[in-house]
């Protein structure tokens, strides 16, 4: 789970460099934004036991319209999710009534185009609706480790179960309320809809001669998500500006033209003898 937070992490520097590179280049107005994400599976999606996931999601998104009444934002968003189930109370038969802990992780990764419409961008509270399609990623793991409190034995082991990808698309509203000239709240809620793809059934634990073992499953996406975050604008033209303004050349003192008062004429005054 820290991996992945590692890597989202990379991700955001990475964007936030090449955005304000891009809006010094082009004077443009450009946002980028990093939110708590949660995921509540819907319908066929939690029978199947995919579970609740939550985690962080970043975006960058370019103003269309910058002036207008209202705006639109198009650009990409990457979500970063894992579910995990655990099971503490698991007594093996090699060693005779050892304890150990069993996890299953579904870690998500979703890459999406989004659409936004902002009403009334300039004012303190700024509501919007969204259109999203993308792909999503599911990637299942389990892990077997001794209990903490059981020193009949040391067991540590890893299994990656399962891989697949899906069509993911949606809609979403919510609203931007600002706290700053350059920063704003972000709230919203996304429902989505999307093609099969296989994961692990967290509620299908067996434990057969000593071994562990989930059932993997297939549905179709259906699920709200909820992102709580923050939304920065990146908007250079007025640095630009003035770096501009710095490098025109002045002019240097000794080039300049003096200027002469006039001078009169003196007169020879002529004594005659």
């Amino acid at each position: 789970m820290k991996t992945n937070y590692y890597y989202s992490l990379v991700a955001v520097l990475f964007f936030m460099a090449f955005t304000k590179a891009n809006a010094q280049e082009n004077c443009q107005d450009w946002y980028w934004g990093i939110n708590y994400t949660f995921l509540q599976p819907l319908d066929n999606l939690q029978e199947n036991g995919f579970g609740r996931t939550h985690g962080m999601s970043m975006e960058g998104l370019y103003n269309l319209s910058d002036g207008l009444k209202d705006e639109v934002h198009i650009g990409l968003r990457l979500n970063t999710l894992l579910g995990e189930a655990e099971r503490d109370d698991i007594t093996l038969a090699i060693p005779e009534n050892a304890t150990a802990i069993s996890r299953v992780f579904n870690s998500m990764f979703e890459l999406k185009g989004v659409a936004r419409w902002i009403l009334a961008p300039n004012r303190k509270f700024s509501p919007y609706v969204e259109g999203h399609l993308g792909g999503r990623f599911v990637f299942g793991h389990e892990t077997l480790r001794s209990a903490p409190f059981d020193r009949q034995f040391d067991l540590e082991s890893n299994f990656y179960a399962s891989t697949s990808a899906a069509f993911v698309y949606g809609l979403g509203a919510g609203a931007l309320i600002q706290i700053a000239p350059n920063v704003d709240i972000d709230l919203s809620v996304n429902y989505d809809r999307g093609t099969r793809h296989q994961f692990i059934d967290m509620n299908s634990y067996q434990l057969e001669d000593n071994v562990i073992s989930y059932d993997l499953t297939r549905s179709t996406i259906d699920d709200l998500t909820i992102h709580i975050g923050f939304r920065f604008l990146i908007d250079t033209c007025a640095d630009k500006t003035s770096i501009e303004r710095e490098k025109k050349p002045k002019t240097s003192p000794s080039t300049r033209s003096k200027r002469t008062s006039p001078q009169r004429k003196k007169t020879r005054k002529t004594v005659k003898s």
